[in-house]
C-alpha cells in the first residue's frame, strides 16, 4: 500500500509523493541497545516549482534507527573514556538503475576506520553485503568551511572516491564523485547533499547521481 508523504508545501515549491515498500530490508545493526535498518522503497509523485509541475518516480530508501542513551539514566555528562569514539561519518545512497541500489558507509576515529560497508540490493532480489575491500577517500575539500548554526566550522568534501575490490583483486566498483549541490545542515551535527559521479561496475563505465550524509569532527 502506498504511503503518502508531503515533503514541502510553500508558496512557490511543493513536493507530494507516494512511497511503496518493495519488501527488501537491510539491517546495519540489531542489538538490545541499537537498531538500524533501511527499507528499499519506490517513490512516485509530483514536484511543483514556480507553477511548473514535474512528475517524478524511482527508487529511494527509508531509514530507521533507535538507540539507548547513556545520558538519560544519570542526567549528567558521561566521562570521555566511556564514550564510543567516532569523529568521522558518511553514509551514501546510489541508484544504479531502476531496480538496483548501492548503500555505502564509512565511520572512523582518529583516521582509523571503525566500519566500512557496502550493500548491493535489488527489487525482488534481496540485499547483499559485499564481501570486499571497501575504501573511501576524500580527494579535495570545498574552499570555505561550512558554518553551523552554533558557529562551529566543518570541512566538507568537493570530490571523493569509493573503490570496492573483491578478494581476487578485481574491481567491483569505482566511484569518482563531485558534490554539485549546497550541503545542508541538519543531520545530527553534519550535512546532507548530492553529487554527480563517474566510474565503473565490473569494468563497465557507469555514471549517475548520489546522496551523501557527512559529518567530519576531526578539525
Amino acid at each position: 500500500m502506498p504511503y503518502p508523504l508531503t515533503l514541502s508545501a510553500r508558496e512557490d515549491f511543493a513536493v507530494d509523493i507516494n512511497l511503496t515498500a518493495t519488501g527488501d530490508i537491510t539491517w546495519f545493526g540489531h542489538s538490545p541497545i541499537y537498531q538500524h535498518f533501511s527499507l528499499l522503497m519506490r517513490y512516485e509523485g509530483t514536484v511543483i516549482h514556480q507553477g511548473q509541475s514535474t512528475l517524478v518516480k524511482g527508487l529511494c530508501t527509508w531509514e530507521n534507527w533507535q538507540t539507548v542513551s547513556l545520558y538519560l539514566p544519570v542526567n549528567k555528562l558521561i566521562p570521555r573514556r566511556f564514550k564510543l569514539g567516532a569523529d568521522f561519518f558518511t553514509y551514501q545512497v546510489i541508484n544504479l538503475d531502476q531496480d538496483t541500489q548501492l548503500l555505502l558507509g564509512y565511520v572512523a576515529f582518529l583516521d582509523r576506520p571503525i566500519a566500512t560497508v557496502a550493500y548491493l540490493r535489488t527489487v525482488d532480489g534481496g540485499s547483499q553485503r559485499l564481501d570486499a575491500d571497501v575504501r573511501f577517500q576524500v580527494l579535495t575539500a570545498q574552499v570555505e568551511p561550512a558554518i553551523a548554526p552554533d558557529g562551529s566550522a566543518m570541512t566538507l568534501p568537493q570530490t571523493f572516491r569509493w573503490t570496492i575490490t573483491d578478494g581476487k583483486g578485481e574491481r567491483l566498483f569505482e566511484i569518482n564523485a563531485t558534490v554539485d549541490t549546497p550541503m545542508l545542515y541538519g543531520l545530527a551535527a553534519g550535512y546532507v547533499g548530492a553529487y554527480h559521479w563517474e566510474g565503473t561496475r565490473n569494468g563497465l563505465p557507469l555514471t549517475g547521481r548520489g546522496y551523501v550524509e557527512y559529518i567530519d569532527q576531526r578539525d
